[in-house]
């Protein structure tokens, strides 16, 4: 840094030598004083500006110009620069990033293009441990995008500082590489909770990690942020569930506070519901959550035959029944009660099924405010209610009037829910040829229409 650069060389490194017009070289035309003036959004519109200034940062000696350099591009990299900046910046910004000058190393840890200049991770991983901790954030988030080598991350998740070793764990992609799977395993003892579950997400599903099971449970029970906990709890159910986690699991479902979490528990107990009472009792409880998404894995989740089967029916067909659940749970519990076999839903799905809802009126419409006055029903029920009959099978025949009605009505605008209640015809056994006729007026002759109708199981011949 004993010289400053002549306007050649500096125009050479930015790769913009001679003007094409003149053959002379190019300069800045505002010089040092005049650019430092310019407001910083006119600075960061132009990147021949800011690879200038860096290059004078590079190269000029120290003092005040220097110094006046490095501050406003402090202010002009507050934003983050864009990959065509990254590649205009000079190679030497890496030397940069063992600078004695907090700033300095900021700025070149911002600007080092990890992913295109691997030269810089070996600076970049040692910022890790810099003393300042925006110089350590910005080489943590330099190096998200670098192709780092597994051993280079050991000596970090060897550190004794907490901190060093979760930022080299949040370096660790997938999939974990041998070297650093032993290394995480060893990490699911360390004393701080906060790695031990670090490491543990990293490990995943690896059935062979000693302990793993444990922190899962801990992280389950204790861990920050609900996303974490709802995580734990999936990779519990599928490294096998434990007699421990059951209270834990049952608690959960029951009253925790967040959604996901709700969702999680009802879906890792699907295992034990055929068989263990109090989940399947759980189960059918849940189906009133609050969520949707909850009350539909409730009803998933009890889909399999098993020793509880008859204790939860009542349950599911007083669930189908109830108008104040969410037609999104109804549709799920139809679904489960078919796939169960339950032949004494026939008569509610038949009446949900015929059942006048808005779905098929005609919207009225509110001329100032454009909304819906009725609203509209959730096709997707209606949908569910017919694959239920149609998989319930000889129990469902009684619905088959009902079925050919809706196949006929609605025009066009229904045409979904007409092929799908014909495909649930022929799955009851009406003949295809009978089943087409009752959608003549749809426009189904053609191509198309022919393909339509094979992906309805409706034959075309």
């Amino acid at each position: 840094m004993a010289r400053s650069p002549d306007l050649k060389t500096l125009l050479s490194w930015l790769g913009r030598k001679l003007s094409p017009r003149t053959g002379e070289p190019l300069d800045m035309a505002p010089g040092l004083e005049g650019v430092l003036s310019w407001r910083v959004a006119r600075i960061r519109q132009d990147t021949m500006a800011m690879a200038w200034l860096v290059l004078r940062m590079v190269m000029d000696p120290p003092g005040p110009e220097r110094t006046a350099i490095i501050q406003r591009l402090v202010q002009v990299f507050a934003v983050e620069p864009t990959p065509a900046v990254r590649r205009a910046m000079p190679a030497e910004i890496v030397d940069l990033l063992d600078s004695p000058e907090p700033d300095v190393r900021y700025l070149a840890a911002v600007l080092a293009d990890a992913r295109e200049r691997p030269a810089a991770i070996p600076g970049l991983l040692r910022g890790l441990r810099d003393p300042d901790w925006m110089v350590r954030s910005k080489c943590l988030h330099a190096l998200r995008s670098a192709s780092i080598p597994p051993d280079a991350l050991v000596p970090l998740l060897r550190s004794e500082r907490r901190q060093e070793r979760e930022m080299a764990l949040s370096l660790c992609g997938l999939p974990i590489p041998e070297l650093l799977r032993r290394e995480l395993w060893r990490l699911l003892e360390d004393p701080e909770v906060s790695v031990r579950q670090r490491a543990a997400v990293m490990l995943g599903e690896d059935p062979e990690a000693p302990g793993l099971w444990a922190v899962l449970f801990d992280m389950a029970c204790t861990g920050k942020g609900h996303v974490r906990r709802a995580y734990a709890i999936r990779l519990m159910g599928r490294l096998g569930l434990r007699a421990e986690a059951l209270p834990v699991l049952l608690e959960a479902l029951r009253s925790d506070e967040e959604e996901l979490v709700r969702k999680e528990t009802a879906e890792v107990l699907a295992v034990l519901a055929p068989g263990v009472p109090e989940v399947a009792d759980a189960l059918v409880a849940a189906l009133k959550d609050d969520w949707d998404e909850v009350g539909v894995a409730s009803a998933q989740a009890l889909a399999s035959r098993g020793a509880t089967t008859e204790t939860v029916i009542p349950g599911l067909l007083a669930a189908l029944a109830d108008g104040m659940l969410s037609e999104r749970t109804r549709g799920q519990v139809a679904l489960t009660l078919a796939a169960l076999g339950v032949g004494e839903a026939v008569p509610e799905l038949l009446r949900q099924l015929t059942l006048p809802g808005p779905v098929l009126q005609e919207k009225e419409r509110d001329p100032h405010q454009g909304e819906d006055l009725r609203g509209a029903s959730n096709l997707q029920f209606k949908f569910d209610v017919m694959r239920a009959l149609a998989e319930l099978g000889a129990p469902a025949r009684v619905a088959l009037p009902a079925l050919v009605a809706k196949a006929r009505e609605g025009g066009l605008d229904m045409l979904e829910l007409r092929l799908e209640a014909a495909r649930a015809l022929v799955l009851l056994g009406t003949a295809p040829a009978e089943v087409r006729s009752l959608l003549q007026d749809l426009p189904l002759a053609c191509e198309p229409g022919k393909k339509l109708l094979a992906q309805y199981g409706i034959s075309s011949g």
